[in-house]
């Protein structure tokens, strides 16, 4: 399965109480109140032109510097790859969603969207800001945007949903299969 995120009739605050579990809130808010005292974070989409392609180049960046680059499955970790993902996520077709602290990416999420439904295949985030769970708050907000803003009708994690930062935070799922 993959995680599948929609709407619910009674909005963001039936979304934290329904599908979050009170553990996760908690820790959520403490999060957002960690990062809250370290600088002002805000929530980011980049999809005009130049924006999108300045921020695709801080995601690679941000992908490779961490795990995903000493695995070796970074895009920057081979030149074909790297080009791959300059062709294939471009404006209009893409979008990505930045955490930023103090106006620096911490946490990225990109998105391919195909009319109002968004997939989102790659997440990352600064490693130095780990212990601070800027993935997690970077999930947080991006639906209490998804309530607020309705850029898009649904989202598909694009990944099995076990182990998906976003498996907490989405309220469905749908099956996949291996052909």
């Amino acid at each position: 399965e993959r995680a599948f995120l929609t709407r619910l009739d009674g909005g963001f605050d039936a979304h934290l109480s329904e599908v979050l579990s009170k553990n996760r809130l908690k820790d959520v808010r403490r999060t957002m109140r960690r990062l809250g005292e370290v600088g002002t974070i805000t929530l980011e989409f980049a999809t005009e032109k130049d924006h999108f392609q300045q921020r695709l180049e801080d995601f690679l960046a941000l992908e490779h510097a961490g795990w995903k680059g000493e695995m070796g499955t970074s895009f920057l970790s081979k030149p074909d790859d790297a080009a791959f993902a300059r062709a294939a996520y471009v404006p209009g077709l893409s979008s990505m969603a930045s955490l930023l602290l103090d106006g620096k990416p911490i946490a990225m999420k990109l998105f391919i969207q195909t009319g109002k439904i968004a997939f989102s295949p790659k997440i990352a985030y600064d490693e130095a800001y780990k212990k601070l769970g800027p993935g997690m708050a970077l999930e947080y907000m991006l639906i209490e945007d998804f309530y607020a803003e309705r850029r898009f009708d649904a989202v598909d994690a694009a990944a099995t949903a076990e182990g998906h930062s976003a498996l907490n935070f989405f309220n469905n799922h749908k099956p996949m299969a291996t052909v």
